[in-house]
Formats: C-alpha cells, sequence, structure tokens
C-alpha cells in the first residue's frame, strides 16, 4: 500500500510540474505590464512543450485562443512571452475575435493535416512543393457581422500565395479568385455573378493585366475579349 501511495504521490507531483495555469497582463501595444494598466490579459497552460493561450480583453470577453511550442529548459514562460520568442512557434489553429464573440481571423498553421482538410477544402494543396509547405500557413478573415470575407494561403506570413477567395458578405457565394505567387497576382482572377456564373476572367502576370481578358453574360458565355501586355490594352473585341 505504501508502495502505491508513493507512486500515487510521484505521478501527481509530474502532473502538476507538466500542466499549471497562470496570467500575464498586457497593455494596448500587447506589451507585458501590470494588471491596473492592463488592456488585455492572457491565461496559459503548458503541457510539456506545448502551451495552450487564451487571451482576453480586460472586460473579460475572448480576444484569441492558440497553441504554441515551448522548450521550458531555455526560457521561462514569462521570458517566452515577454520578449516575443513565441513568434514562429505557432502550431495548430488560432482564432481571433470581436468583443461581440464574432470572428475576425484564422490562422492554420498546419493545413495540409488530414483534421484540417474540410477548412481548406476549396484550396489545392498538391500545387505546393514539399518543401514550401511547412512555411506555409492558410488564413481566413471574417465580415463584422461574422460572415466569411477572404481565405487563402501564406508563405511564411507574409506573402499571399496560391488560390485565394473572396466571399460576398451576405449571400457567402463566390465573388472572385485570386492566384498568387508570393504577393503577386500571376495567373487568373475571376469574378463571378451572384448566381456563381463567371462573370469575368483576367490574366496576371507579376501583378499586371498580360494575356486573354474575357467578360461573360449573366449564363457565362464570353462576350468579350481583350488582350493585354504589361497591363496595358493591345486588343478588344466582341466575341458574340
Amino acid at each position: 500500500m505504501r508502495v502505491y501511495l508513493i507512486a500515487i504521490l510521484i505521478l501527481f507531483s509530474k502532473v502538476v510540474y507538466c500542466q499549471f495555469q497562470d496570467t500575464i497582463f498586457f497593455d494596448k501595444k500587447w506589451e507585458q505590464t501590470e494588471n491596473k494598466k492592463a488592456k488585455y490579459f492572457r491565461l496559459f497552460k503548458v503541457t510539456d512543450s506545448i502551451v495552450e493561450v487564451k487571451d482576453y480583453y480586460k472586460t473579460g470577453e475572448i480576444q484569441m485562443t492558440g497553441t504554441f511550442l515551448y522548450k521550458p529548459q531555455k526560457y521561462s514562460i514569462v521570458e517566452y512571452f515577454k520578449e516575443s520568442l513565441h513568434k514562429g512557434k505557432e502550431i495548430k489553429t488560432h482564432t481571433w475575435y470581436e468583443k461581440n464573440g464574432n470572428k475576425y481571423h484564422v490562422i492554420i498553421y498546419n493545413p495540409f493535416d488530414i483534421e484540417n482538410r474540410q477548412i481548406v477544402k476549396n484550396q489545392k494543396p498538391n500545387e505546393f512543393p514539399d518543401t514550401l509547405k511547412p512555411r506555409i500557413s492558410y488564413e481566413i478573415y471574417f465580415y463584422r457581422n461574422g460572415q466569411k470575407k477572404d481565405a487563402g494561403y501564406y508563405v511564411d506570413e507574409i506573402y499571399l500565395h496560391g488560390t485565394w477567395i473572396n466571399y460576398n458578405k451576405k449571400s457567402q457565394i463566390i465573388f472572385y479568385t485570386e492566384e498568387y505567387e508570393f504577393d503577386l497576382l500571376n495567373g487568373n482572377k475571376t469574378y463571378y455573378y451572384s448566381d456563381g456564373v463567371k462573370m469575368e476572367s483576367i490574366q496576371y502576370k507579376d501583378d499586371k493585366k498580360s494575356g486573354e481578358t474575357l467578360k461573360y453574360d449573366w449564363n457565362g458565355i464570353p462576350k468579350t475579349r481583350m488582350i493585354y501586355e504589361n497591363g496595358k490594352l493591345q486588343s478588344k473585341e466582341k466575341i458574340n
């Protein structure tokens, strides 16, 4: 019985060491401060090398939830947040909220994992080489009413890359799509009517119109063709 009790106490001490909760206060610039000057506060839980974070507005509404990697032997948890050493250590899904509880921004740091496939189902993950995938996050922005606004991939959280989708505020029908390569439009920008029928397709190269632009009627039939080169119109013709 005594051996069993000692084993329980050892196990309990390990759980307490690996899991704990605490609070850090931040000012409006997200610099650590004391409670009375705070605009936000952070609750966090450390489990081994994982930090789960919940940020709140000072008035108590949730502001962000997220998960980070952490090496306790290298920094104290206070230093980790104070010196922004957690930048680049984000994992899983991070979500930001308005005070009214509506989401306004989501970042998925592992968009190619199986559990996230449903979220990024409108995208084409296979268009990225394996060497680039570790640098890619999938981001979603929302209108103030909580409806989805834009969604697509970033490289290094700086460069738009791959296909980006913009949604109609009310109907959530796709309004337009854009194809990027490291923050430059390279490929098609396509607009859609409210019923989803293609309205206009524009070819871009290095952020300038280059190639064919087609305008469609309500039935999706091309009506006008324009040819651009380096952003300048070269020709225009009626098709039907």
